[in-house]
């Protein structure tokens, strides 16, 4: 979501996904979550420290932050070599079996609709092509 919407409740999600970087809408997303539920961090702070009050619900009803860094490759994948990857990566993009995948184009606004039909089963896209206006 790109905002929690007005009236959403606290506890009341699964899954946050959290990309404003701002400590703001990271205590929102923790704040939002049930119980045992995630929040999947997927801001780049860069040197900015962040202060959180990890007291409230975070601790008692076990909620996650997971943190996600596209910039590194995983360990498992690491001693290929960037060559061996990008030449990989190039191959399979001429499959014409993934083009199959893509479902319909959305704007990025359209997003939170769309993850809600996904989350209760009405949509048949596989991945949903975003796009940036």
């Amino acid at each position: 979501m790109r905002a929690a919407p007005d009236d959403a409740k606290l506890g009341s999600f699964a899954a946050v996904f959290h990309t404003k970087a701002t400590a703001e809408g990271l205590q929102l997303a923790i704040d939002v979550l049930g119980f045992e539920c995630q929040v999947h961090e997927l801001s780049w702070y860069g040197d900015r420290s962040v202060t959180l009050p990890l007291g409230h619900s975070f601790h008692c009803q076990r909620k996650r932050i997971l943190a996600s860094q596209v910039g590194t490759i995983a360990n498992s994948h690491r001693s290929e070599g960037f060559a061996a990857r990008a030449a990989a990566v190039i191959s399979l993009l001429g499959d014409e079996r993934l083009d199959a995948m893509l479902g319909k184009g959305l704007a990025f606004a359209d997003l939170p609709s769309t993850f809600a039909a996904i989350y209760v089963g009405q949509s048949a896209d596989l991945c949903p092509v975003v796009y940036y206006e």
